[in-house]
């Protein structure tokens, strides 16, 4: 809010007139880097996906909102997945 403060002081400032000019600079958006930019192996990206799930479901492999069920897999099938991987919760 103080930032938001600022800027309306700053447009009051510098605007001649009974007009306020407002010039914001263009901001740059930082480049997101790419999933496979370090050209990961199927393994990999699977272990990177289980992962991510695992943190969305708060490490609940079953039940409801569990990363079996987001997956849409049986829990048997994702611990077994996860063994391959070498994934450990």
């Amino acid at each position: 809010m103080c930032e938001l403060r600022n800027v309306i002081e700053r447009c009051a400032v510098l605007s001649a007139g009974d007009r306020l000019q407002l010039h914001l600079p263009a901001v740059s958006r930082p480049v997101l880097e790419s999933a496979f930019a370090d050209t990961p192996s199927m393994d990999e990206i699977q272990r990177r996906y289980i992962m991510h799930v695992l943190d969305l479901s708060r490490g609940s492999l079953g039940g409801p909102g569990g990363a079996a069920e987001i997956l849409g897999m049986k829990r048997a099938t994702l611990q077994a997945r996860m063994r391959k991987l070498g994934i450990e919760k």
